[in-house]
Parts: structure tokens; C-alpha cells; sequence
């Protein structure tokens, strides 16, 4: 038994052994497998940090090309920043989409292999014709403007270059012509099929540069190099003339081409552009179709134009005649009495010639299409520009499509459906203030050389301007009810006006007026959460508190003194119980205004700041107070206890010059800085202590001088010494939705290798 219990204990410890053994082995084995899935995990991590870096580097690298592609192509350079953005929401990405939001935006039809040189529009709105220098003639549904379709290959195939199209009024008919010497028509009844009609017009002894019918339908007038205007008169139900039918040719002055044609509204009046610089002009027998009762008779010639007229366009009322010429200039007329036109006025904006002139539908406004690469639209009535369409070759062709949206062909062989209006307010002058109203959130009053009520939203003026002579005003502020605006103007006037609405019209009613500083300017106000109270930042060193519970007869509570200097900016917090200012001596000050008419400063003011502090604003949802100074910098500091203010970290930098205007977001995460160095600065401050760099907007080709955000926060406006008042989505959701709202093509793959090389072909809006 002994021998057998030894043999067992032996036996024992051998299995224990081989336990130990191997639960070392398995260890062993264990740390060998979690070496080897770190190193794993560490080279996949490698590998990941640097396909993050690699992405977030060509991600800034694709931003800063839409940036430097934007002034000349904005439809192609917004693509590139949705691409930017997707590949890597890099800080530059993010400031590159969230600028795409405030340029125009189109819809791009690209096609012909060379300059587009006419586009004409159905009159019904659906089709659109495309015309080009390669010979090629396509059509397009446009019945949703922004959602253009393509309705398949060229129709037309010639060697010759294709300069002019037009359709009859029914829509049926469309002729075009060229470099052929002859007039082709077509009917376009089912778009999908076209049909020719008949043979070719004939008669031009030199290429045909342009075409209109008549508003019957019964006339069609060609224009051509060999000094003549044609005229056919079309057969019932727009049939072609037949071969017998000879047209009636119109002279102009010898040697010179003709270049346009168009007939006024009425069907009275044909008028001819030459290469000699005149406008030629003809009554027309019947607004029925000239030569049905004889021959058109010569009215007085319209001189101005020193060089090529290479447009002409009546006003939908017939009363002006518009001309586009060589010498850069959009040169217009009175044509009320035809005997008797009268010269009106030139819109001078294009650095090149001017090759295509269109008025609205409505006549309001009127385009211009340039050899600088640009579409310009005028307000008619002011004799003002009001946007700037940018295109990457020069602009030959144009036509409304309704006010809201324009067409345009280009020299690049492409075509643009442009949503109108752009998101870019043009004033009157140096934007000082823009305010938004928080009971009307479309509602946005812009301070320049007089007082403008907007909407945000369409982007048209509400009503008419206040001008008050010899002054402009500093900055404006909105009651929390909306009815009420008051402003500070520059002559050291508080001028409080009363907000009228009716007709889908807005008015600024004056109330009262009372001196506000008592040397310089009112630099700026601001309205109490409860709407008793108006703070003025005065240019003799004070803040005064207004009582404008009767806006008709402000009465002055409390004059806040203590600063060395200018006082630029003021702001209540959102209680209304606390009054921040700011001044040129450096400080920001704060006070305790509970009681209005004993203010109360709160501890010493606040130092930081290099230099002149020019706008403080308060956080609505957190106790922090917000200052920008000409130091390049914003500074932050934590109040919740307000006689003891605490510094926040270090100051905000970024800004290459002073920064004039800061806003926080109605939610209080955000805080944008507008800049003299012609920029908006964006942070994220969900975490005042540590804010992070969301974008840097750009846009303003001067000093932005004032920034609010609207009642929403889901638009930023920014004004500008430019006289600008920029637009900008602040989402990247939502300006990736305006990129995408226009159709048409998307970047092709030959441009997508030009500017992403590398990266795999990615259409953003598809």
C-alpha cells in the first residue's frame, strides 16, 4: 500500500506538472496573441491616423482651391467645398462650404465643345435652346428651373458655327442660323423630335448674328454681316415661308454688320444694333408683322455707343431701349415718343465688353452678360447695381427665365441657371449695423446711408429707405415686440421709428428724436430684454440709458460715465439687469441696472485688450461676456459672480486685423467675429474655456463692421465697408442642402482629377 499510495502521489504531482506547464505555456501563448494584437491594433491605428491626416490635408488643400476657384466659378467651386467637407470636416472645409452658402448658386448645363453663343427660352418657360461655335443645337426642359433635364444629343450638326436662336410666341417654331448665311426653322412641338420645316431662308450674303420674332408670330427678322435686316413673313400657324417668298432687307449704314435685333412689345418698332456703334431703328407698318401693309419706315438712329453694339433689348412696357456695346457700357433710352427717343442713362460696371442685354419680366432689373466674365444686374429704377454673377469664360448670351431665376452662356461652352436673388444685399453705402428681428425673424434692418428694412429670406427690400439728410446712422437695434426700431445716427441723434406693416409692405415711420451725444457720433445701440429701455454708446465718452416705453418722447434715465474715450458698443444681458460697454481707452465696464436710474457699476473695469475695444456681447445661455479689440483678438471672461469677473482662458486669435463685431448664437455655442481684414470668424464656445475654431467666412472685399446672428441662429449677416450685407447659412447640414438644390451637371471627372487628384470620383451631389 505504501508503494501504491507513493506511486499515486508521484502520479499527482506529475499531472501537476504538466498543469503548470502548460497553464505557462498558455500564458506565454496568451501574451504572444495580445502582442501581437497590439502591434495590430497599433499599425491599423497608424494607419488610420494617417489616412485621417492624409484626408483632413486634402481636405484643406480641396477648401482653399473652391476658395481661390470662387470669383470665377462659383457652381464648380461649391462641389469642391461639399467635397471638402465630406472627405474631412476640417475647420477650412467647414469655412469654405459654409461661404458657398452666400455665393449664387446655379444649376450648370454643360454640352457644346465651344462658346455657347445664344440661348433662347420658350415662352411658355419649358424648353430651352442652346446654340453654339461648334455647330450644335440642343434643347433642355427647364420646367423646374432648378432641375434642368437634358433632352438628349444635338439636334442640329453643322460645320459652321451656330451665332442665333429664337422662338415664335406659340413655342412652336424655333429658328436658328450662323455662320451658314441662311435661316433655319424647326418645329419643336414634341422636344423629344424636332422637325425641320421646310428648306433653309436664304437671302443674308454673310453670316447671321441674329434672330427675333415678331410678338404675333407673323415676322421673322434676321440680322446679318452683309448690313441688312431680314424680314419673312411667316405662313399661317408659324409655316415657313415658301421658296418664292422674298424677304424684305432693311439697310443699315454701309460697311457696317448687323449684330442684333428686337422688336418692342407692342410689335411697332424694330430695332438693329450695328458694328458702327448706332441702333437702327424702324416703325412697322401693323403690329400684326411688318409688310403687311407696306414697308417699315426709318425712325431717328440712336447714337452714344463708342464701338460694337452687340445687343439690343426693349423694356417689357416698350418705353426704354437698351443697349449693350463694345465700350463696356449698357447705354439706355427713352422711346415713349419713337420720333423723339431721349438718352437716360449708362450703366457703367463691366470691365469688358458688354455682349447681351435682358430686362426681367417684371422690368425691375436689368442683365448685363460680359467679356469680363460676369452677368451684372441693375436695379432700372436707381440706376444701382445689385449683384454680380461670376462665370469662368466671358458671358455671350442671356434670358429670363421669371425674375427668379436667369440663364447665361459663356465662351466655356457652358450654360447657367442662376437662382436669383443671390444672398448678398447690396446698400447704399458703409454697412455700420445690421439687426435682425426677433418677432419677425425674416425681418433684418440694415444701417448704411439710410435705413433699410429686408427680408432675409427673398432678399428683397420690405419698403422704402429713411434718408436723413447730411447724417447716416451708426446702428440699429429692434424692440423684443418688432414694432419699434431705433437708431443712432452719426450726427448724435437717437432716432426711434415705428414699424409698419400692410401689403406684404414694410415702412420705418419716424416717432421721436432726441440728442444723444453731446460731441460725435452715436456709435451704437442696443434695446432692453423688456423693451422699456434703449442704450446709446456715445462718442463723448458715455453710455447713456434712454426710458422708451413712449418711443415718441424718449426720456433720458441715467448717464454712465467713467471711460477715457469713445464708447463703441453696448449690450444688455438677457435678463436685463446688467449693461456691458466698451470703450477706445481699452476697458470693457459693466454695470448693475436693475434700478435704470441708479446704475451701479460692477467692480474695476475690465483690462486685457492692446487696444481700442470695439464690441462686447453676452452670452444668452451662460455668464460669459465676450469683448473684440483692435488687438486682433476676442477676449472671454466668466461673470458669473459680476464683481468678480474671471478670465477665461486665453483670448480668441485668428483675425488679421481688428475685430470690429461680435454676436453670439441665440443658443450660445457659437460666437462670430467680424474682422477689418474683410473676414467673419467662427468658434464653437459650448465650452467657453476651451473654444475650438469652427470657419472662417469669406466673401466682403472690404472691413466688416458689424455681424448678428438671426432669432434662429440658422443665418449669419455680416456688413460690410463694401457696402454689402452678406448671407450665410451656419450649418453644415444646411448649406450642403443649398449646394445640392440646383441640378444640372455635377463636377465631371476630368475636373474632379484636376482638383482631387488622387481621390476616387465622388460626384457630392449625387
Amino acid at each position: 500500500m505504501d508503494a501504491s499510495f507513493a506511486r499515486y502521489r508521484a502520479e499527482q504531482a506529475e499531472q501537476r506538472r504538466v498543469s503548470r506547464r502548460i497553464r505557462r505555456l498558455a500564458a506565454t501563448l496568451a501574451v504572444v496573441l495580445l502582442g501581437t494584437a497590439a502591434l495590430a491594433g497599433y499599425a491599423w491605428q497608424q494607419r488610420s491616423d494617417a489616412g485621417q491626416q492624409r484626408n483632413q490635408a486634402d481636405s484643406r488643400q480641396d477648401a482653399a482651391e473652391a476658395m481661390n476657384l470662387r470669383s470665377q466659378d462659383p457652381t464648380l467651386a461649391e462641389q469642391l467645398s461639399l467635397a471638402a467637407y465630406r472627405m474631412a470636416p476640417t475647420s477650412q472645409a467647414r469655412g469654405s462650404l459654409l461661404t458657398s452658402s452666400d455665393t449664387p448658386l446655379a444649376a450648370r448645363l454643360l454640352g457644346p465643345s465651344d462658346t455657347v453663343q445664344a440661348v433662347a427660352l420658350s415662352p411658355d418657360h419649358r424648353l430651352l435652346a442652346v446654340a453654339a461655335a461648334d455647330g450644335t443645337v440642343r434643347l433642355w426642359n427647364v420646367a423646374r428651373p432648378d432641375q434642368p433635364v437634358s433632352l438628349g444629343p444635338p439636334f442640329v450638326r453643322q460645320k459652321q458655327a451656330f451665332y442665333a436662336a429664337a422662338f415664335s410666341p406659340d413655342g412652336r417654331v424655333l429658328a436658328v442660323a450662323g455662320a451658314g448665311d441662311q435661316v433655319q426653322l424647326w418645329n419643336v412641338a414634341r422636344p423629344s423630335r424636332p422637325v425641320q420645316l421646310g428648306h433653309p431662308l436664304t437671302g443674308p450674303a454673310g453670316t447671321v448674328y441674329a434672330l427675333a420674332f415678331s410678338p404675333a408670330g407673323t415676322t421673322l427678322a434676321a440680322g446679318s454681316a452683309d448690313g441688312t435686316v431680314r424680314l419673312w413673313t411667316m405662313g399661317a400657324g408659324g409655316a415657313a415661308p415658301g421658296p418664292t417668298d422674298r424677304p424684305v432687307a432693311l439697310p443699315v449704314t454701309a460697311g457696317d454688320y448687323v449684330q442684333t435685333v428686337a422688336f418692342n412689345p407692342a410689335g411697332t418698332e424694330l430695332a438693329a444694333g450695328t458694328s458702327g456703334g448706332t441702333v437702327a431703328r424702324w416703325a412697322l407698318p401693323d403690329a400684326k408683322g411688318a409688310g403687311a401693309k407696306g414697308r417699315p419706315t426709318a425712325l431717328p438712329t440712336l447714337n452714344g455707343p463708342a464701338d460694337v453694339v452687340f445687343s439690343v433689348a426693349f423694356s417689357p412696357d416698350g418705353r426704354t431701349l437698351a443697349a449693350g456695346s463694345k465700350d463696356k457700357t449698357v447705354w439706355l433710352w427713352d422711346v415713349t415718343n419713337p420720333v423723339r427717343p431721349r438718352p437716360t442713362g449708362q450703366f457703367k460696371g463691366a470691365t469688358s465688353w458688354i455682349n447681351a442685354v435682358a430686362f426681367s419680366p417684371d422690368g425691375s432689373l436689368l442683365a448685363d452678360g460680359s467679356s469680363d466674365g460676369s452677368a451684372q444686374l441693375w436695379d432700372v429704377a436707381t440706376a444701382t447695381p445689385v449683384a454680380t454673377l461670376p462665370d469662368p469664360g466671358p458671358v455671350t448670351t442671356l434670358a429670363w427665365d421669371s425674375g427668379q431665376h436667369l440663364i447665361t452662356g459663356a465662351a466655356d461652352g457652358s450654360v447657367r441657371v442662376w437662382a436669383l436673388p443671390p444672398a448678398v444685399l447690396a446698400t447704399d453705402g458703409l454697412v455700420n449695423g445690421v439687426a435682425f428681428s426677433a418677432a419677425h425673424p425674416d425681418m433684418l434692418a440694415v444701417a448704411s446711408g439710410n435705413l433699410q428694412l429686408w427680408d432675409a429670406v427673398r432678399r428683397v427690400p420690405l419698403g422704402p429707405a429713411v434718408t436723413v439728410p447730411g447724417t447716416s446712422p451708426g446702428g440699429a437695434a429692434f424692440s423684443p415686440s418688432g414694432s419699434v426700431l431705433a437708431a443712432g445716427y452719426l450726427d448724435g441723434m437717437l432716432r426711434m421709428y415705428r414699424v409698419t406693416t400692410a401689403g406684404g409692405q414694410s415702412r420705418l415711420v419716424s416717432e421721436g428724436t432726441v440728442q444723444a451725444s453731446d460731441t460725435g457720433y452715436v456709435e451704437n445701440v442696443a434695446y432692453s430684454p423688456n423693451g422699456r429701455l434703449v442704450a446709446t454708446a456715445d462718442d463723448d465718452s458715455t453710455v447713456r440709458l434712454w426710458d422708451v416705453s413712449d418711443p415718441a418722447h424718449p426720456r433720458k434715465v441715467a448717464t454712465l460715465r467713467g471711460f477715457g474715450s469713445y464708447v463703441f458698443s453696448v449690450a444688455f444681458n438677457r435678463a436685463g439687469t446688467m449693461l456691458a460697454a466698451s470703450s477706445a481707452d481699452k476697458t470693457v465696464r459693466l454695470w448693475n441696472i436693475a434700478d435704470p436710474a441708479h446704475p451701479r457699476q460692477l467692480g474695476p473695469a475690465l483690462t486685457g485688450p492692446a487696444n481700442t475695444v470695439y464690441s462686447v456681447a453676452f452670452d444668452p445661455a451662460k455668464p460669459v461676456l465676450a469683448a473684440g479689440s483692435a488687438d486682433r483678438t476676442v477676449w472671454l471672461w466668466n461673470i458669473a459672480d459680476p464683481a468678480h469677473p474671471r478670465r477665461l482662458g486665453r483670448p480668441l486669435t485668428g483675425p488679421a486685423s481688428y475685430v470690429y463685431s461680435i454676436a453670439f448664437s441665440p443658443s450660445g455655442t457659437m460666437l462670430a467675429a467680424g474682422s477689418t481684414d474683410d473676414t467673419v470668424w467662427l468658434w464653437g464656445v459650448t465650452n467657453p474655456a476651451k473654444p475650438a475654431p469652427l470657419a472662417t467666412l469669406t466673401g466682403p472685399s472690404d472691413h466688416v463692421y458689424t455681424v448678428a446672428f438671426s432669432p434662429t441662429g440658422s443665418t449669419l449677416a455680416a456688413g460690410s465697408a463694401d457696402g454689402s450685407v452678406h448671407l450665410w447659412d451656419t450649418t453644415a447640414a444646411a448649406a450642403a442642402r443649398a449646394v445640392c438644390s440646383m441640378g444640372g451637371d455635377p463636377i465631371d471627372r476630368s475636373e474632379w482629377a484636376r482638383y482631387l487628384p488622387g481621390t476616387p470620383y465622388r460626384p457630392p451631389c449625387r
